[in-house]
């Protein structure tokens, strides 16, 4: 497997959201986050989005930033900015 950090991040973003049966309305509300700020994050190829924002979703999804990257996605290696290797 090969997917980019940002991939990885919004995979586990929406596998919660979908555990939860969020939208990503609800999502950036409960989160404090603007609604076009986590679209365009969640829908931009190519797109990453900060620590502090990825802090304010992880608490709008009520995990802490430990459990979110406790997710095996996040036991890859990093290799030229891809994580790589056999979920």
């Amino acid at each position: 497997m090969e997917i980019t950090i940002s991939e990885a991040i919004k995979k586990r973003v929406k596998e919660v959201m979908k555990e939860q049966h969020i939208s990503e309305n609800e999502l950036a509300t409960r989160a404090g986050v603007t609604t076009s700020t986590l679209n365009s994050f969640m829908k931009t190829k190519g797109s990453s989005c900060t620590m502090t924002t990825l802090g304010k979703i992880c608490c709008g999804l009520g995990l802490t930033l430990a459990e979110f990257f406790a997710h095996p996605y996040f036991r890859l290696r990093v290799v030229g900015g891809l994580l790589v290797g056999e979920i």
